[in-house]
């Protein structure tokens, strides 16, 4: 996607000739398509699962906001550890990328440093990740309005019994060391808000994938890459 086409938050050149302006990734994917009147549209869909616009963004403001709590004020990185079922990791990327926080894929990523504090999240020890349905168990009966509200705010007032599709992962919030948080657990409790979209910088590094670095404008293609596997 150009950058010609993106929904800015500023839009360049708007302080000095040199303003890059902001924007961020996930706004352009689920935020502003619910606006756009998409809410009940298939954003993600496998043999396993299927997930609307709307489900997409409730489940990604949610994981954001608990990234946000457990490693305040944001965790810099986050690591994604292989074996994840698809749609968890596009979850797990996509909140990430709503914080400007740096997604991490592969063993290559991060430097010692880095890696000593990183949150990583990745399959329970032991524990097999769930089968899950392919369709929500109650209508949330929210129209067009209140989505395009609720984007706007950045968070999902809707309630419906759901599934997290976190279920049967673990993330640890202070390193590959600390203490290891029920991912699924912790998307089920209501003291973690929804976070609103981030403004970021173009230029802000936002994926590594095997040790390659790919700015905030380069990650909506490689996001779109992984939606279309």
């Amino acid at each position: 996607m150009s950058t010609e086409q993106l929904h800015w938050f500023r839009k360049p050149g708007t302080n000095s000739p040199k303003d890059k302006g902001t924007f961020n990734p996930v706004f352009e994917l689920l935020d502003y398509p619910i606006v756009a009147g998409r809410a009940d549209e298939i954003f993600f869909a496998d043999a396993e699962v299927s997930l609307t616009y709307e489900d997409a963004l409730d489940r990604v403001a949610k994981f954001a906001g608990i990234l946000r709590a457990v490693h305040e004020p944001a965790p810099p990185f986050l690591v994604i550890d292989d074996g994840l079922r698809p749609v968890t990791l596009i979850l797990a990327m996509l909140a990430a990328l709503r914080l400007g926080s740096c997604v991490v894929l592969g063993s290559k990523g991060l430097k010692p440093g880095e890696k000593k504090t990183a949150p990583v999240l990745r399959p329970a020890d032991g524990v097999d990740q769930p089968d899950q349905p392919a369709a929500e168990d109650e209508p949330s009966g929210n129209g067009d309005a209140a989505a395009q509200t609720a984007a706007k705010a950045g968070m999902h007032t809707g309630t419906r019994k759901i599934w997290s599709h976190f279920e049967g992962t673990e993330l640890l919030a202070d390193g590959p060391e600390s203490k290891p948080l029920d991912a699924g657990g912790l998307m089920k409790e209501s003291a973690f808000k929804h976070a609103a979209a981030a403004e970021i910088g173009p230029g802000r590094e936002v994926l590594r994938l095997d040790g390659v670095s790919l700015s905030a404008a380069e990650s909506l293609n490689a996001v779109e890459m992984f939606l279309s596997r």
